[in-house]
Order: structure tokens, then C-alpha cells, then sequence
């Protein structure tokens, strides 16, 4: 993709309706980003299609089945209507999908590679080759090639022993074996922690070390924008000679280490200790179950129980990262009714790997940052957008994100948060926009699609900065992308 500022041409798409974006796209969606059944390994899961389009979980299935909102009538316009009776408005069906619904489902189903959104899912084979080095108490010399650590795999992920040789044990053509989603989200923080590293390291010797008539060469740029970027690391340091390759490496594994020995292994540590026992011990036996009464341990904040009480680090999870309830759950590999049996069981401690990722993200909110990336303040945004496109005027910055012109004013105040009918859209620019300005036409004609689609005229969308001329701030006020 260029990095300037062209407007890329666009792709034809039999999967581009000219009707507005209803619920069955987004099933449709659903089975075009899986690439496979649903059920099968690599398959999207309702979490992370709630993720991608940053709605509640338990909404889903509604919108699954729901009209565009150009077919609903929105009871805020009609508060001059008569009253109704209550049971002629819990008949009324208002949920629908919303233009900041239809614009993402619209940029996904014609640009899937936006999905990566969602990091690829790491084998287990992989992640054991990157981490055998490391896999020993901190302060201890790394592993040789050779020392064989398969068999203490599976705890580093609140697993037991017997589960490391079903994670490792080769099954299938790809060896892949479906994980419970929190033990896949903790060996996607390593490899995007890695990934990170690895990025910011090679930056720096390219910009250093490599020569001038090799600058240039596309093969010594990376492509990939998610943590596969490791897979690319042979070929990407080709141009380096023995010693210049010999010291990247040096760096590279002391920046891993330094993040896994004082970062994840301490998170680790204190895990163990709010279970009643030591890391040592729970590495050499795989033994993370513990059903005591967690009240009974008196330990520092760091190290105490993670449970599902009241003003808890689950309970205050999503709240003290700003966070969606799309985004907590997809985070953390749970479902709503996971969440909510921990919450109902509140003096019970929660899966050892959700409890490890709660732990981490708690005292390393730089690492959630991998997941879900930190978006721009409004004003900073709209800036954003008028650099690329200097004819981008603040009226239409509600209408580019699916809402009207008033929402687009009042996120665009200064430090003003971008809000969440937004957030997802927000983020997709955060991650792209430092490869190519790509995001921004495929965004805006994602947009104008939707429009025309709804029988507006996109030139309209943009003077006017509306959707609907009776409801041009519809999900401003009450917007059900989120709870």
C-alpha cells in the first residue's frame, strides 16, 4: 500500500450490496472472516465479531436478525407521539443497525484484510520455540537449544502438565490445536509483546546499519502489520553480515527477556502466591487449582486472589481501562455468561488464565495497548483526517464515523475522548494509518456506499453532515454499541 496521499481505486465486490446494511450481512460477515465452519480452528467467534464491530456480545444475535435503521422508527424522534402502552413498546422492535453499524460491516466484507484487527491465533508449536529459551525461573542462565522444557509448557498459560502434551502433540496437516481462548489471548500478549520488540529493534539497525543500496529494497521492509512479523525475521535480517546479525540478536533476546523475567514472570509470581503456593512449585507440578477460601490469605494487593467480588480488578476491569464491554470481553477470551458466573460466584477464585491476564493488564496497561490500541482525542483526529484530505470539513466528522454533525462537534471539543460509536473506526485508523492512508478512502467510501444505499446522496452526507434529516444524531444520545 502507498503511504501517500492518492485515493486508492476501488475494488468491485459482489459482496457490496445496494441495499442497507441489514442483519444478515453481518452473518454473512461472520462466515467470509472465519474462512472455515464456525466451530472450527481459526473460526470467528461471536466475541470477536462483537469486537470487530465493538457491540455488547449478548447484542449480537439481535442485530443478527435486525433491519436497518432507515426501516425503524426511533421512539427519540417521536417524543410528540402519543404514549403507548407498555406492551406496545416492548413490541416495538428498535434494534437495528445503526450507519456506524453498516459502515464497518461494509469495510470488512469488501477489505477483509482489516480483520487483523484480530491478531492471527499463534500455534502452540510456535510459541514453544519462541519461549524455550526463557522458560526457567528468573535470575537463571536461558535454555540451550537443546534442553527439552515440552513438558512444563502448559502451566506458563494456567494450564496443567498432562495439558502441555495435548497443546504440543502434533495433530492435523498445521499441528494447530483449539485452546480455550484465554490460554490463545495469553500466547497472543506474548507474541505481540515480542512482535513490538522485534519491530522497534529491527527500525533501529535498518535505520543504522544497513547499506545504502539495499535501503530501498522492498524484501527488507516488513509487510506484515500483526505479530507474524517473527515469521518474516530470516529473510528481513538477510542483509545483515555475521557481526552486525550476531549483536541484533543479543539485543533482541535481552529485550525479550527483559520484558518476560520482570514483566510476565512476575505476573506469574503473583498469580501463584493468590493461590497459596510458589511459581517454582507451580512450574514443576502444573498445579494452579486452588478452591480454599481466598479470603483466608493476607498478602499484598499485587499478590491477593482475583475473584469476582465487588470493587475487584475483575469487577473494575473494564472501567479503570476505559474499556468496552466488546473490547473487556474479547480481551480477557471470555463470554458474557463466563463473566457473570464469576461475578455471581464472587468469593471464588476466577480460571487461573483469565486471572493472569486480569493480573497483567492491571499492573501493565502498556501491553493492553497491543490489544486495543490507544486512539487519538477528537481534535487530534480530525487534524488527522485533514491531512490526508484537506477538503474534510468538522461538519462531516460525525457522518464519516456513522453519526450526524452534532456528535462529529462535540467529539472534535478539545480533549474530548472519541466516543464509542466511533472507537472501533478510530482504532482501525491507529493501527493502519502509520503504513498507508488507505484506511481513510476505504472508511469514507464505506460511507458513501451506505448512503447511496439509504437513498442519500453522498454529496448530501457531506454538506449536511446527516444521515436523516429527523434523526441526524441517532446513537449520539443513546447509542447501542454499547451497554
Amino acid at each position: 500500500m502507498s503511504k501517500n496521499n492518492v485515493r486508492p481505486k476501488a475494488k468491485r465486490n459482489p459482496r457490496d450490496p445496494a441495499e442497507p446494511i441489514q442483519g444478515e450481512d453481518i452473518r454473512s460477515l461472520k462466515q467470509l472472516l472465519s474462512g472455515t465452519s464456525d466451530g472450527a480452528p481459526g473460526a470467528l467467534t461471536n466475541t470477536d465479531l462483537a469486537f470487530l464491530l465493538n457491540v455488547p456480545t449478548q447484542q449480537l444475535s439481535a442485530l443478527n436478525s435486525a433491519p436497518s435503521s432507515l426501516y425503524v422508527t426511533d421512539r427519540r424522534v417521536s417524543r410528540d407521539a402519543p404514549h403507548e402502552s407498555s406492551v406496545a413498546r416492548r413490541g416495538q422492535n428498535l434494534k437495528c443497525i445503526r450507519p456506524y453499524h453498516a459502515i464497518l460491516v461494509r469495510l470488512y466484507l469488501k477489505h477483509p484484510e482489516y480483520r487483523t484487527l484480530i491478531p492471527p491465533r499463534p500455534r502452540d508449536r510456535d510459541i514453544y520455540d519462541l519461549i524455550q529459551p526463557f522458560m526457567r525461573m528468573p535470575g537463571y542462565p536461558l535454555n540451550t537449544p537443546d534442553t527439552d522444557k515440552a513438558r512444563w509448557f502448559a502451566p506458563y498459560f494456567g494450564r496443567s502438565l498432562v495439558t502441555s502434551h495435548k497443546m504440543l502433540k502434533e495433530s492435523g496437516i498445521d499441528g494447530c490445536r483449539e485452546n480455550s481462548r484465554p490460554v490463545t489471548q495469553i500466547q497472543t500478549l506474548i507474541v505481540l509483546r515480542f512482535a513490538h520488540e522485534f519491530r522497534a529493534l529491527y527500525a533501529e539497525y535498518h535505520e543504522k546499519y544497513i547499506p545504502k543500496q539495499k535501503r530501498n529494497k522492498a524484501a527488507y521492509k516488513p509487510q506484515e502489520r500483526t505479530w507474524e512479523i517473527l515469521l518474516e525475521r530470516d529473510s528481513l535480517t538477510e542483509w545483515m553480515n555475521n557481526r552486525v546479525y550476531a549483536d541484533f540478536q543479543m539485543e533482541l533476546f535481552h529485550r525479550w527477556q527483559e520484558w518476560w523475567d520482570n514483566k510476565f514472570m512476575v505476573t506469574l509470581q503473583r498469580e501463584a502466591e493468590s493461590r497459596g503456593t510458589t511459581l517454582e512449585d507451580v512450574l514443576r507440578t502444573g498445579q494452579w487449582s486452588n478452591n480454599d477460601d481466598p479470603s483466608k490469605l493476607k498478602l499484598p494487593q499485587a499478590s491477593s486472589p482475583i475473584t469476582g467480588a465487588d470493587n475487584e480488578r475483575l469487577a473494575d476491569f473494564r472501567s479503570s481501562h476505559a474499556l468496552s464491554s466488546a473490547e473487556m470481553m474479547w480481551v480477557l477470551g471470555i463470554a458474557p455468561k463466563t463473566f457473570f458466573r464469576y461475578r455471581k460466584n464472587a468469593h471464588k477464585r476466577i480460571d487461573a488464565a483469565v486471572s493472569i491476564l486480569v493480573r497483567h493488564f492491571y499492573y501493565n496497561a502498556q501491553d493492553l495497548q497491543l490489544f486495543i490500541p490507544e486512539t487519538q482525542r477528537g481534535q487530534d483526529l480530525l487534524n488527522t483526517l485533514q491531512s490526508i484530505d484537506p477538503t474534510f470539513e468538522r461538519k462531516q466528522l460525525g457522518a464519516f464515523f456513522g453519526c450526524g454533525a452534532i456528535a462529529g462537534y462535540n467529539m472534535s471539543r478539545p480533549n474530548s475522548e472519541v466516543p464509542m460509536f466511533a472507537r472501533r473506526a478510530a482504532s482501525l485508523m491507529a493501527i493502519n494509518l502509520p503504513y498507508s492512508t488507505d484506511i481513510y478512502w476505504h472508511l469514507r467510501e464505506a460511507a458513501e456506499s451506505e448512503a447511496k444505499a439509504r437513498g442519500i446522496d453522498p454529496a448530501d452526507l457531506w454538506s449536511s453532515g446527516s444521515w436523516n434529516e429527523h434523526n441526524e444524531d441517532a446513537g449520539d444520545s443513546d447509542d447501542d454499541s454499547e451497554e
